[in-house]
């Protein structure tokens, strides 16, 4: 008996037992790449949701005024940027 026996197994056409690992490989590498895609869109999705809600949120600047939130609480209303600021 040998101290580190070799064991093999015999394969009557082995070209088409390794092309069979190739095309096992191919469906795996796009398995995989459909996956990462999908990931990637859901991921980009859920980001640009979250991006366009910064900035809609109350005005930090709001003096407890629960009727104007936003820009028109800085300002005291709703302004009307054509009217001009300063009298003549």
């Amino acid at each position: 008996m040998a101290p580190a026996p070799i064991f093999l197994s015999w394969s009557s056409a082995p070209s088409l037992e390794v092309s069979s690992w190739n095309e096992q490989v191919f469906k795996s590498y796009l398995i995989m790449v459909t996956f990462a895609l999908i990931a990637s869109v859901f991921t980009v999705t859920c980001m640009t949701c979250s991006y366009a809600w910064i900035g809609r949120g109350a005005s930090a600047y709001a003096m407890d005024d629960p009727g104007r939130t936003g820009q028109s609480a800085l300002v005291g209303g709703i302004m009307d940027y054509g009217t001009k600021l300063c009298s003549p």
